[in-house]
């Protein structure tokens, strides 16, 4: 147990310093200069620095069921069946949130302007608009159109006030500390943004690796303590 113990103490003291690190300006310029995150160890979603939604990376995501479209029931059955890096919570956008990520920014920006007419759960609302050189159309009839599908999901941010906090009108907060609320997010879900510094994303492995490495320890710990518990009772019975 104390060469466990120990080893959990070097591994909190090495978390400290790589926390320090990413808390420095360099990384916090780097978030600062995204809005776009990949993930080097969740490869199949991408997150909006603006919102905390993650959304399916059109890369890997079979938005177009190889060009021949989704009706709105195979739209959903194909999130749902869809594997996130085993990330829950995926579901078609509102009309809303797919308008809001349609700019010069998205990294699939062509596959969407090729594409106009994209699954969204506001069933009941019909309209098409141009945005930034993207004509969207929202169908009369979810169920009967025929359209793309790109979901998203908000588990990163459900039940927090997260947008409020990096709304660029929040007085309460300065910049650095906006741009914190993007590293928490990173760090309290384990997540490896890639940068285009390679040794800002080598900081999110190493840390990383390290919490998978106080799991292990930890739980070794408490196997060992019940271990030592089961004992100690199976010495008492003995005794009596």
């Amino acid at each position: 147990m104390n060469n466990l113990q120990k080893q959990k103490e070097e591994i909190l003291i090495r978390l400290g310093v790589i926390d320090q690190q990413l808390e420095g300006g360099a990384n916090l310029e780097a978030i600062k200069a995204q809005r776009w995150f990949s993930f080097k160890n969740k490869d199949r979603v991408l997150m909006d620095k603006f919102t905390g939604l993650l959304w399916a990376d059109l890369r890997y995501f079979p938005y177009n069921n190889n060009n021949i479209s989704y009706n709105f029931a195979e739209a959903q059955d194909t999130v749902n069946e869809y594997d996130f890096n085993g990330i829950e919570g995926f579901r078609l956008p509102t009309s809303y949130e797919l308008e809001n990520i349609m700019d010069e920014t998205f990294p699939f920006r062509e596959i969407v302007q090729n594409a106009i007419d994209w699954h969204f759960d506001n069933k009941d609302r019909i309209y098409r608009f141009h945005h930034e050189g993207i004509t969207l159309a929202f169908p009369p009839s979810s169920y009967t159109h025929i359209g793309f599908t790109i979901p998203c999901s908000s588990i990163l941010v459900d039940n927090t006030d997260y947008v409020k906090h990096i709304d660029t009108d929040n007085e309460v907060y300065n910049e650095r500390e906006k741009l914190q609320f993007t590293l928490n997010l990173f760090k309290q879900n384990n997540l490896v943004p890639v940068f285009d510094d390679d040794k800002i994303t080598q900081l999110y492995t190493e840390r990383l690796e390290l919490v998978e490495q106080l799991r292990e320890i930890e739980k070794q710990m408490q196997e060992k303590q019940m271990q030592e518990k089961q004992m100690q009772e199976n010495q008492g019975q003995v005794s009596m």
